[in-house]
């Protein structure tokens, strides 16, 4: 038999594994399509200002493009994903807040499964395990425990008394060493079962609370919280799982494109790699700004962007801050419906495009806190990556 193909009882597991990232693919796009549209009230960011962007229609026609490409592989495989991968990638790089943790999986994955036999089912058994891995790393800070964790439950003390939401709470904080456990415990017989288990216990309850009966939060992740346990029990099912090794040594190009999504993460602790891309996903930690704005600027600005302009609260700091705060976030997820990119590049990207109505762009000040480093402060004359002033908070 040639150990590179399909044994006789993979093969329909490996349709599974296919069809399930497919469909977790094309509704999640679907749900999220004002991300992928270029006429909209959300500044794009493209991966260099010359970089060549779509207009209307012509955004909508490329993202049609995408979703077919996503239908037609389930008869056409390589073809269907080949042209997914490409044509999305060009819109990825044309706005790079469409770089969602989701996307970012289901491609990376998808592009595994181009692998021939044995090497593309254990490419994507190792991409799943570095998700949950990094994922429970990412948690292991002081942020977590302290804001996140209680945050995450506070619903639960609308059901439950007082005794049972801190039981809830305590269970929240083992949640990093629960991930870290199934990313390598999927891997063992001994320990698969109570890894599945796991899996299957930790997103629902990530449903639950992130869900229509807790905060309504990023919706956009229910139903990755769904899709996460239908991948592990598709990719690690019973029995020996085959030596990674001689599975993974053809193609070089599989295991060079799982090496990398597998030890890239590294870097976003130095803040060299995206956090989204380092699946740091309700940590406590990601990079954070709040942009200020006169009276005048506010007076300015689209009157459809006036809902996500609040007063800022009273005493502020006169130095710093502005009379009105932009809510970043929720402008995103009304817009977009799906969060910020919560990286650097991009608030200077939001707060230029709000700068940009200004009579007077000092109109508009940003305190930025990025995920590594001292926060900066911005005046909106100069939004330049190196022109913030470093800031003691």
């Amino acid at each position: 038999m040639n150990p590179f193909q399909l044994a006789p009882g993979d093969s329909t597991r490996a349709i599974a594994q296919r069809v399930t990232l497919l469909a977790a693919c094309f509704l999640t796009m679907l749900a999220s399509m004002p991300l992928w549209m270029s006429a909209r009230l959300f500044p794009q960011l493209p991966v260099s200002a010359s970089f060549p962007g779509l207009s209307a229609p012509w955004d909508a026609v490329a993202f049609a493009i995408v979703l077919g490409s996503l239908v037609a592989a389930v008869w056409l495989p390589r073809a269907g994903i080949v042209t997914f991968l490409v044509s999305s990638l060009l819109l990825a790089l044309a706005d790079q807040c469409r770089l969602q943790p989701w996307f970012y999986m289901y491609w990376v994955m998808l592009l595994l499964t181009l692998a021939k036999g044995t090497s593309a089912m254990m490419a994507c058994r190792i991409a799943l395990s570095a998700v949950y891995i990094w994922g429970g790393a990412q948690k292991l800070t002081p942020e977590f425990f302290d804001l996140v964790a209680p945050w995450f439950v506070n619903p639960a003390s609308a059901w439950l008394p007082a005794g049972a939401v801190t039981a809830l709470k305590w269970g929240v904080y083992s949640a990093p060493f629960v991930e870290i456990f199934i990313g390598l415990a999927l891997w063992f017989q001994r320990t698969r079962m109570s890894a599945i288990v796991a899996t299957i216990v930790v997103h629902l309850i990530a449903i639950l609370f992130l869900g229509p009966l807790g905060h309504k939060h990023n919706w956009i992740v229910w139903p990755w919280n769904l899709v996460m346990p239908a991948l592990v029990i598709v990719l690690f099912p019973r029995g020996a799982v085959e030596n990674v090794w001689s599975s993974l040594r053809r193609p070089l190009w599989s295991f060079v494109a799982v090496t990398l999504f597998s030890l890239l993460p590294i870097l976003s602790f130095f803040g060299k790699w995206d956090s989204y891309l380092s699946f740091s996903l309700y940590t406590g930690r990601l990079t954070k700004a709040d942009i200020f704005i006169s009276a005048s600027l506010r007076e300015k600005l689209p009157p459809s962007l006036h809902e996500f302009i609040v007063a800022t609260p009273t005493p502020f700091n006169e130095q710093l801050q502005g009379p009105y705060v932009v809510l970043t976030e929720l402008w995103a997820d009304k817009i977009l419906r799906t969060p910020p990119l919560p990286e650097s590049r991009n608030y200077r990207n939001v707060a230029r495009y709000l700068a940009s109505f200004a009579s007077d762009p000092n109109d508009l000040r940003m305190v930025l806190i990025p995920r590594v480093g001292k926060p900066l402060f911005y005046r909106g004359s100069d939004l330049r990556p190196e022109a913030g002033i470093p800031l003691d908070l």
